[in-house]
């Protein structure tokens, strides 16, 4: 099993900050992404280590909330 933050790596000139969490989780079985950003932020920095979120088959947006 895997895991790696694809979201918040701000030191990392090439993703995008905003406040956010993403998660994406790999195993044997399964690819899940839990993604709480408000852009798709998620897509542009899955690219930086080389993730393919096309191949993700439990996907779980949330919005953030607003307090």
């Amino acid at each position: 099993m895997a895991a790696e933050v694809i979201a918040a790596v701000i030191t990392n000139e090439n993703c995008i900050a905003e406040h956010e969490l993403s998660l994406y989780v790999e195993t044997e079985k399964h690819k899940l992404l839990l993604d709480t950003g408000q852009t798709d932020a998620v897509v542009k920095n899955a690219e930086v280590p080389g993730i393919d979120l096309s191949a993700v088959d439990k996907r779980h947006k949330t919005a953030p909330a607003i307090v």
